[in-house]
């Protein structure tokens, strides 16, 4: 996306205007974004993108997007929101869903392995790093 993410309003507003195939941008695809909230707390855990589809930029990073909140990792958390990512995945009718990460980053792919993914190629990145890539089937 090419509009400046200055403001937290801004880009609440692109998340807006992605949930919806009227206004999706032209080089985006339809997604789903949610946080994580702890709920004894409200301390917000993390954030997952689900993208509806898939375009040619997406077709190296997958369906699924996710992070955890640095202090909060290693708590069981990613895998969590995983499977309701994939769980939601199904209520939008996708029947396999793609996920990439780096090698080198051995937490995500144990993830997603977990999670029933199916490895399928490793690619360059255009930054130098090895990205792995799996499927999972819904």
């Amino acid at each position: 996306m090419t509009k400046s993410l200055d403001l937290y309003s801004d880009w609440l507003k692109i998340i807006e205007e992605n949930s919806n195939e009227k206004t999706v941008h032209s080089d985006w695809v339809v997604a789903s974004t949610f946080f994580v909230v702890r709920k004894s707390d409200q301390k917000i855990i993390g954030m997952i993108d689900i993208r509806h589809s898939l375009n040619d930029f997406l077709r190296n990073y997958g369906h699924i997007g996710y992070g955890v909140r640095p202090s909060e990792r290693k708590k069981g958390y990613a895998t969590q929101m995983l499977k309701m990512a994939l769980d939601y995945a199904r209520q939008i009718r996708l029947s396999k869903v793609m996920l990439a990460c780096y090698k080198d980053n051995e937490a995500s792919s144990k993830i997603i392995q977990k999670c029933n993914g199916i490895f399928e190629k490793e690619i360059l990145h255009p930054n130098g790093k090895i990205v792995q890539v799996y499927w999972v089937t819904l």
